[in-house]
């Protein structure tokens, strides 16, 4: 009705007899056809056919115009033009079909239903530009008219990929990283299995990346470099194969939600064991060129990336590492899950400002081939031995777990600095946590490790030995090892804090101890727990200045076959510091030794062990009996007490200390023994005093040995007679 109404009255307004406010001639909004305010002119029938007949002629022409590009479309489907609409803008079959279309010039944007065919996941918007964009998100209708993609999320579906996991995808997926990074679109990997044969993916600076998750949006990278082994390995031969690769230079990358598979990737345990993973270089999940690279390529190395995040992905198969990133400043990798990589899951070379966090690692091997197995790493901040290349800094590695990596190490730094692992899991792995040297060689940079804490992680290690494991060590590894160049000042780590880790499991026949520091300055081991740790829980070797050990709880060492038992294993003279008050247990039927003292190092034993024996063994406090009490060169109390005699010449002590018993051996003749003496009969200085109150009375004290005092009373002519006295014993 609405539309004969305006018909109607704009018939009308062209005889000039006709308006809205009633006044012929002036111009007005129609007002159906009778309304009183339409003025003094009413319609004769005439006037009304004439206007009928006019509408009737309209609506006819319109309908057949719409009918007949039904019909069209319904002939041609895939290569016409749709007549309909989408908010205005025509919708045509596919990106494909317009190549043979005429669009019409007013048109400024079109939209299509399909890359080659009508719903295969390519819909996407174009707009009309006055000339040929420079990426692959564009095409030329019939009419030579220029179409570039105008979607703010792009798919590679959109640029031709097809997701089925056989066809070469590399070229589609490429070109729409090459689009976003033109257009500022995000990249969007649907459902779909795109996989790369005939390259590798790469990703431009202010790209973000995103897709629908494990088992959904799935990136294949089938190839890897091999050569004849065994024989010489060539670095600058190496082809790099990636799932996803940035240059050096890159910055602002997100990269989420994809499973990235490796060539090696199988889809259950048996398929691994069939076909294990192997170990190649350069076969990466994501990896970020820099320094390692530039080396491989005898390149100059220079220059860095900045800001890479790597989050909630699947890695999985690949022959190297899953995630590694070189020389990037401010990174965060976050919430991945990792399985099955041939070296690694994370690695960082000369990485600035690093958060990893929250990644679940999961059976890594077999490790690095050029190095018997080991090199391996569940995360790990490193450098390239070259001259000038930085040292990773400023990293946190917070809440992951790392699985099953028994050639080498859970996490770790290769002289790392201000570098933070804090509460991770890790389970059954050759070592636990390492802290190693940066360098071997001066001319390559020695790179000590600095200012590392490692605080509140469970390490625990509970799978069996394989003589394979560690480059060929046979068993367990430390839960903690901590180790620098050499004890040149140099050389030295320097600011070391060990505190509140669970340690469970570590050692083996080669390598006693559930920790091993040696090498550092400035070492702080807080609080931790060790338990059944074989031959010592905590070993410190070389060279250790200003060692801080504070209470430990110490439970159930096994004894090695060389004969090691010991709680903490101080295995040098160029140890220096305290060892605080210990709690340790020993639930075996052995004796263990709670603080073993290579030699009379300058270490300070602290009294106030607390030892308990359960299994029916012995607790020897310390093997140099001097440390049970005060350390070496420091001269303290080994003794005290207050010996009266009766008049039956019985002897009786009085609030003693570290006294077992006084005999009378003549008049005026007593010999005192100690629990626990000194280092030797020179090395102790026994004072006695009178307390007797029958007359003036003379003390002598001597040591008579390590652990015995002779002690003669006098009276004042010289006689030999009995007294009372006390007695202090000093030592070292």
């Amino acid at each position: 009705m609405a539309l004969l109404a305006q018909l109607a009255n704009e018939y009308l307004r062209e005889h000039n007899r006709y308006s809205g406010d009633g006044k012929p001639g002036a111009p007005a909004a129609p007002l159906p056809v009778g309304d009183p305010q339409s003025g003094r002119y009413n319609p004769s029938k005439q006037d009304l056919r004439r206007i009928f007949g006019a509408v009737d002629d309209t609506l006819v022409a319109a309908l057949a115009a719409q009918a007949a590009a039904e019909a069209a479309r319904d002939l041609a489907q895939g290569y016409t033009s749709d007549a309909v609409s989408q908010g205005n803008v025509p919708l045509y079959s596919t990106r494909n079909a317009v190549q043979s279309l005429e669009i019409p010039e007013g048109m400024s944007s079109l939209r299509v239903s399909g890359h080659a065919t009508v719903g295969d996941g390519g819909a996407a918007l174009y707009k009309r530009v006055v000339s040929e964009p420079s990426h692959a998100g564009k095409v030329q209708s019939d009419d030579g008219a220029w179409w570039e993609i105008a979607e703010r999320v792009l798919s590679p579906v959109m640029l031709g990929a097809v997701a089925d996991g056989s066809t070469d995808d590399y070229p589609a997926v490429q070109a729409t990283l090459d689009v976003a990074a033109a257009t500022g679109a995000r990249v969007h990997f649907p459902e779909g299995v795109f996989k790369m044969t005939s390259g590798s993916p790469k990703v431009s600076s202010n790209t973000v990346i995103t897709g629908e998750g494990k088992g959904k949006s799935i990136l294949v990278q089938p190839n890897y470099y091999s050569y004849e082994r065994p024989g010489s390995y060539v670095k600058a031969s190496v082809v790099d194969w990636n799932g996803l690769w940035m240059d050096v230079g890159t910055s602002n990358v997100d990269i989420s939600g994809l499973e990235l598979r490796g060539p090696f990737w199988q889809p259950d345990d048996a398929g691994y064991t069939s076909n294990p993973v192997e170990n190649w270089p350069a076969s990466n999940g994501i990896h970020v060129r820099g320094s390692d690279y530039q080396w491989r390529k005898s390149l100059t190395i220079t220059g860095e990336s900045f800001n890479v995040r790597v989050h909630d992905c699947h890695l999985e198969g690949w022959a190297e590492d899953a995630i590694q990133l070189d020389m990037v400043t401010h990174l965060w990798v976050e919430r991945n899950t990792i399985a099955r990589c041939g070296r690694g899951g994370f690695r960082g070379y000369s990485c600035v400002h690093s958060w990893v966090q929250h990644n679940s690692i999961d059976t890594l091997s077999p490790g690095d081939y050029l190095n018997n197995g080991n090199r391996m790493y569940g995360i790990e901040f490193t450098r390239t031995y070259q001259s000038g290349v930085r040292a990773s800094a400023d990293f946190w590695v917070v809440g992951n777990r790392v699985r099953n990596c028994l050639q080498w190490k859970g996490m770790g730094t290769h002289g790392g600095q201000r570098g933070r692992f804090l509460h991770n899991d890790i389970i059954d792995c050759h070592h636990g946590i390492g802290i190693d040297k940066g360098g071997f060689e001066e001319g390559t940079g020695i790179a000590p490790p600095r200012d590392i804490q490692i605080v509140g992680n469970r390490i625990l290690r509970s799978a069996a030995g394989d003589e394979t494991e560690g480059n060929g060590e046979g068993g367990a590894g430390h839960a903690i090892f901590v180790t620098a160049h050499d004890g040149t000042s140099t050389h030295l780590g320097h600011h070391l804090v060990v505190s509140d880790n669970i340690c469970e499991g570590w050692g083996c026949e080669n390598l006693n101890g559930g920790a091993w520091i040696g090498n550092w300055a400035a070492v702080t081991v807080g609080p931790n727990v060790w338990r059944t740790s074989f031959g010592m829980a905590i070993r410190l070797r070389d060279t250790v200045i200003a060692l801080n050990l504070g209470p430990q709880t110490i439970r159930g060492v096994t004894r090695s076959s060389g004969g090691n038992q010991r709680g903490v294993s101080v295995e040098a003279s160029t140890i220096t510091g305290i060892v605080c008050p210990q709690m340790i247990e020993n639930v075996s039927a052995t004796e263990l030794t709670a603080i073993f003292l290579a030699n009379d190092s300058a270490v300070t034993v602290q009294d106030g062990h607390s030892l308990r024996n359960t299994g029916g063994g012995t607790i020897k406090e310390c093997n140099i009996p001097a440390n049970d009490l005060s350390g070496p060169m420091t001269l303290g109390a080994l003794a005290v007490g207050r010996i009266t005699v009766a008049g039956d010449d019985s002897v009786t002590i009085n609030g003693h200390r570290n006294i077992v018993s006084c005999v009378r051996n003549s008049e005026g003749n007593f010999t005192v023994t100690l629990a626990k003496g000194g280092s030797g009969a020179t090395t102790i200085f026994p004072i006695a005093s009178s307390i007797s109150t029958g007359g003036a009375l003379i003390c002598h004290a001597t040591a008579a040995g390590a652990d015995s005092i002779t002690v003669i009373t006098r009276d004042t002519s010289g006689t030999l007679t009995d007294g009372g006295f006390v007695l202090h014993v000093f030592g070292f």
